[in-house]
């Protein structure tokens, strides 16, 4: 059985924020500003690649993936003190959605 790169991605994300979990001091201010901004981007993309291919229904998986990755960036930027365990639950999150959902 062969992986593909979503997959690949799933696993490091999924391992990262196990990391990022279990030595709060890994992680700086800057490094967790950068995740969620990676994040908000990470959906804006999947939406952009649904709409590129032509799908225009608002309900599909990889559209409410992307929208759910961008409400959860954002919460995290603007809403939480960023600590290194919300951290780990976003990369945690973003490898669940590229095992399951792509």
């Amino acid at each position: 059985m062969e992986m593909d790169r979503e997959q690949l991605f799933g696993i490091a994300f999924i391992a990262i924020g196990l990391i990022l979990m279990i030595l709060p001091g890994f992680a700086s201010s800057l490094i967790l500003i950068i995740i969620d901004l990676l994040v908000v981007v990470m959906g804006a993309n999947l939406i952009y690649r649904e709409f590129k291919k032509g799908n225009k229904d608002l309900m599909s998986k990889r559209i409410l993936a992307g929208i759910a990755l961008i409400l959860i960036g954002l919460i995290f930027y603007f809403g939480f003190k960023h600590t290194s365990f919300f951290a780990g639950i976003e990369f945690i999150f973003m490898g669940i959605i590229f095992m399951k959902c792509l």
